[in-house]
């Protein structure tokens, strides 16, 4: 178990990356999701796409299935559910606190198992890129943007074109 450390440079007009550093027995920097990180990348992901079933629990409309205190079953017109509101904006504050990552997809390369052996500091690898080509942002697996790469202070940088949906 490891991990490559790369520079990624464009030369002759393409992107590539230099191999700088192996680590080994260090897991990769990927985590996988926990339920509250799943949770907050799908409602961020619904918000992005502006999907109907956020804005329906966001609005705190029960479904068919829910119970109800009412008698007929029913909201009355113009009713809302003031703990509802609460509830909602607790939980957007409680969202805010859970740690996630944004990864931008720059390429992937297919090699062979034996490639992969041989690999060593300093190799350049070609990203089969161009400058200019957009990438796709996202969180936990779902992609919530799409970008392109920019320069920012001598440092790579995504400029967000539009949100996913």
């Amino acid at each position: 178990v490891g991990r490559m450390v790369a520079e990624v440079f464009v030369e002759d007009g393409r992107y590539r990356a230099k191999i700088t550093q192996f680590v080994f027995g260090e897991a990769a920097r990927h985590a996988e999701p926990g339920e509250q990180e799943e949770q907050a990348a799908e409602a961020l992901a619904a918000r992005a796409e502006g999907g109907e079933d956020a804005s329906a629990e966001a609005d705190g409309v029960d479904g068919p299935d829910e119970d109800s205190t009412n008698p007929s079953g029913s909201r009355a017109v113009g009713e809302r559910n003031i703990v509802d509101e609460t509830t909602l904006r607790e939980g957007g504050e409680l969202l805010n606190d859970i740690p996630l990552q944004i990864a931008v997809e720059l390429a992937r390369v297919p090699v062979t198992a034996e490639q992969v052996v041989s690999l060593r500091v300093g190799q350049v690898i070609d990203l089969n890129r161009i400058p200019g080509e957009p990438v796709e942002l996202s969180v936990n697996g779902k992609i919530v943007a799409r970008g392109e790469l920019v320069e920012v202070e001598g440092h790579l940088g995504v400029r967000i074109l539009s949100m996913a949906g």
